[in-house]
């Protein structure tokens, strides 16, 4: 029996409880697969402190992997908007985790679409700088949601922007699947607004959601292949993570590695001007992914940019090429003979009380 198929009323710790008493051989299989040195222990606790989550964890357990994946997009299709947050350590595979939500939400018929810097990608997905260009009814996927969403950058002009769609997606159907590191190195409006959770191995989530880290005690992934999706009132856990398709398709590992070619970088910097980076944070921004420019660089490939919003100052007007300065007698008795303005002058000359220009023949 399944937790869906139990009325709910008749749902409670008393109920739980009395299930795995009477399924304590599939209570000790799971404490065996997924917690083998606190096995002990944790039967007792799983039994009378955390009964319900414990049968939960013990039905989701005997699932077969496609039930479980299907749990998981029928609740993203279904869905009129949500903001989903994964986390975990490094080389965890949580981008490969995000293409495979995005690959099966894409062949059950969901436009999905890249948040981030340019890249090489599969054919049915799209890429925008800024996910309020995204269409409505889409997946956007953001990467690394740490450095387009940083905590140290909280309320700059584009990433209040770029927040200022998460309360309203509701409204157009998008889903946004944002993947950190650590959610401490996120703006915290962000993790507010979140609606789900993806765990990976080693999950680091911070203190802003205590009742998950308590939660992680009992059911956690441990390895590469496992991922925790957790929607508050159900989660399910996968333990057979393959890598997508898509995977074959260019570099989709390294969203962020280093930029060798010029034209890519100016690509992506006219990306980040469009969102509202200035010149200096521009090139820092490079600057992390191993292209090394000066400031004056980027002012020179970006004028194009910086001249539609605040156009130069207009040339002062300069005299015809034919006319001629008058003769003038200076102190010393110095005459200065009329010289053809061939070209703009070079230098201001101070002699006493009156200035001249000196002209390049």
């Amino acid at each position: 029996m399944r937790i869906e198929d139990i009325s709910g009323w008749f749902v409670g710790e008393s109920y739980s409880r009395r299930w795995l008493i009477l399924n304590e051989g599939k209570l000790k299989i799971y404490l065996q697969r997924y917690h083998p040195a606190e096995r002990f222990h944790l039967i007792y606790e799983m039994l009378n402190k955390a009964s319900l989550l414990a049968m939960q964890a013990v039905q989701d357990c005997f699932l077969e992997e496609e039930e479980k994946w299907a749990k998981i997009t029928e609740d993203i299709l279904g869905a009129e908007g949500l903001v989903i947050l994964m986390s975990g350590g490094k080389r965890k595979g949580k981008t490969a985790s995000c293409w495979s939500i995005l690959e099966k939400c894409n062949a059950a018929g969901k436009n999905c679409v890249l948040a981030g810097p340019p890249q090489v990608m599969p054919k049915w997905c799209k890429r925008v700088m800024d996910p309020a260009d995204a269409p409505t009814d889409c997946i956007i996927y953001i990467t690394e949601a740490a450095i387009q969403y940083s905590a140290r950058t909280s309320m700059s002009p584009h990433q209040r922007d770029a927040l200022s769609i998460l309360p309203t997606i509701a409204h157009s159907g998008r889903v946004v699947i944002a993947e950190a590191q650590h959610t401490r190195l996120i703006d915290v409006n962000f993790i507010r607004l979140a609606d789900r959770f993806i765990l990976k191995p080693a999950p680091l989530v911070g203190e802003e959601r205590s009742a998950i880290k308590d939660f992680a005690r009992y059911v956690k992934p441990k390895t590469i292949k496992e991922m925790l999706y957790f929607a508050g009132d159900w989660f399910t856990m996968l333990t057979e993570m393959r890598t997508p398709e898509c995977w074959k398709v260019g570099d989709l590992s390294h969203p962020y590695k280093a930029i060798k070619d010029e034209m890519e970088a100016i690509t992506y910097g006219e990306d980040l001007w469009n969102l509202g980076y200035s010149l200096t944070d521009i090139r820092r921004a490079l600057v992390a992914r191993s292209f090394m420019k000066e400031l004056w660089w980027w002012r020179e490939k970006l004028k194009h940019l910086i001249f539609a919003e605040m156009p130069p100052p207009e040339n002062p007007t300069v005299p015809a090429i034919d006319q001629a300065i008058t003769d003038v007698t200076i102190e010393g008795g110095q005459e200065i003979t009329p010289i053809e303005r061939r070209r703009p002058p070079t230098r201001p000359i101070d002699y006493g009380n009156q200035k001249y220009e000196i002209y390049d023949e």
